[in-house]
């Protein structure tokens, strides 16, 4: 579902139509069940009136579910927004996590620069030559900005 006016306006007919069809039946099971028994009453009368009160109970009921379903429907669209067609948005998407990756690797990079830093020194302060570079080393090889080997 998208969320322009006419959808808005679509739902607001919904919960309109819903609501006068609940309180109808309201009204008819109240009116029913409150009619007054005739003194001569035969079996179908009464019949016929717990029929109607079951018809008016069930089309309550049968309203409440759907305006329950409303509510859910409004809520998942509140909270996850409107509903795209598939495919749409996935360029960008994939560009976003391409950014944020780039940025968390460059951030675990720095930390890594700096702990290494913290172990063997500062440059003017360490008796052993190192050089800063890359974290992007080949596996089985020293990595750049380890002291070298003897």
């Amino acid at each position: 579902m998208n969320r322009d006016a006419d959808t808005a306006h679509n739902l607001l007919e919904r919960k309109n139509k819903l609501m006068a069809d609940l309180m109808t039946y309201y009204r008819d099971l109240i009116n029913t069940s409150t009619e007054p028994i005739p003194a001569n009453a035969s079996n179908s009368s009464a019949a016929i009136n717990s029929l109607a009160m079951e018809t008016a109970m069930t089309g309550f009921i049968t309203a409440t579910e759907d305006l329950l379903s409303l509510t859910r429907e409004i809520r998942e669209l509140w909270i996850i927004g409107s509903l795209t067609k598939p495919g749409a948005g996935d360029e960008e998407a994939r560009q976003g996590i391409k950014r944020d990756a780039e940025a968390v690797f460059n951030a675990v990079s720095a930390l890594k620069n700096e702990g290494r830093l913290a172990h063997i020194g500062a440059p003017d302060e360490s008796p052993m030559r190192y050089q800063v570079g890359n974290l992007e080393g080949h596996p089985g090889r020293a990595q750049a900005g380890q002291a070298p080997g003897p």
